[in-house]
């Protein structure tokens, strides 16, 4: 393993494409990598989840990036970084949320908590969702890692926007391919943790992903590929377009072909 390079790879709408069940060739391109590479994942998922889907699949990740850099698992199953987002910030999220009267939910680890109701279920992947008519008091006294604003798609531009300007110093991205904002804590992201990878194994770090909250890796990583789906202001900031997670392991056996 010590001179395994890492490859992380996003999840939903990239190592599982309709966010319900890997494809086969996908999953035969994860054993073919595996022989050669640090396999990770870096999701804005919880760790269950990603627990989930290993047993779901019979696979297994060397490392877990969760919560968009929020919480990150190593190679021996130690967590190296656990960090949910402060109390005063989660409290100025709320208060926003509730004045605007926009959906949310709440991920504290082993759950999902707001006023969200799930149109499909295959999507919580284990986790059991709490949807309440009041969730603010409830989730104040949690200790949240990420939270998903649901404006819909006519409000998302202006909520985005608003967001951002508001809570300048907290992570915040667009999510998926379902108009979803994901608010993790401060100094927290793909990007980041793709920094901290590097500096603690000391190796490189391949990615691969599709959505906003994916472009901070693309720009830390040392090769980045994107799902051709994907928006062209995140397209564009990495260094490779794909079509699906199996032409990883096509593109990077031609890449190191033409090093030799």
């Amino acid at each position: 393993m010590d001179e395994k390079k890492i490859i992380l790879t996003d999840l939903d709408g990239t190592f599982v494409m309709d966010s319900h069940s890997v494809n086969k060739k996908d999953l035969d391109a994860f054993h073919e990598l595996k022989d050669n590479f640090i396999m990770g994942v870096a999701t804005g998922r919880s760790l269950k989840e990603i627990d989930y889907l290993e047993e779901d699949n019979g696979i297994k990740f060397d490392i877990g990036v969760g919560f968009n850099g929020s919480l990150i698992r190593g190679t021996n199953g130690e967590l190296l970084v656990d960090k949910p987002i402060q109390h005063d910030d989660l409290c100025k999220i709320l208060s926003y949320l509730e004045s605007n009267n926009i959906i949310f939910d709440a991920l504290d680890g082993l759950k999902r908590i707001g006023s969200y109701k799930a149109t499909d279920p295959k999507r919580l992947w284990g986790m059991n969702l709490v949807t309440l008519n009041d969730p603010f008091d409830t989730v104040r006294d949690m200790n949240i890692y990420k939270i998903n604003v649901r404006p819909g798609k006519e409000k998302f531009d202006k909520v985005f926007s608003n967001m951002i300007q508001l809570f300048p110093g907290l992570s915040i991205y667009e999510g998926g391919t379902q108009q979803r904002i994901e608010i993790s804590a401060k100094n927290s992201s793909k990007g980041t943790a793709v920094e901290y990878l590097k500096n603690k194994y000391k190796r490189d770090v391949i990615v691969v992903g599709d959505s906003g909250n994916d472009a901070p890796m693309f720009e830390k990583a040392d090769i980045s590929f994107c799902i051709s789906h994907a928006k062209p202001e995140v397209k564009n900031k990495a260094d490779y377009a794909i079509d699906s997670f199996a032409d990883v392991s096509e593109k990077l056996n031609s890449m190191y072909k033409e090093m030799i």
